[in-house]
């Protein structure tokens, strides 16, 4: 990821397990080059306010959901 730090300027990227860890830290990487986000995290893990913080802090555009992946929908 060497490009600059607008590198990825109007591009999105889905990052899971977004609000710890190495994906918040992949998203911090992704956002300080300019690309906006779509976080995913499990529920309970405060991912709006991390979120917000990123969006403020890199004026990107962030979504989120806070979800588990592993179970089925009936």
């Amino acid at each position: 990821m060497g490009q600059g730090k607008q590198a990825l300027k109007n591009h999105t990227a889905l990052v899971t397990g977004a609000s710890q860890g190495i994906g918040y830290a992949l998203a911090n990487e992704l956002a300080l080059r300019g690309c906006n986000l779509y976080l995913v995290s499990l529920p309970g893990e405060n991912l709006e306010a991390k979120s917000k913080e990123l969006s403020g802090k890199f004026n990107i555009r962030v979504d989120f959901m806070e979800t588990r992946l592993d179970e089925k929908e009936n």
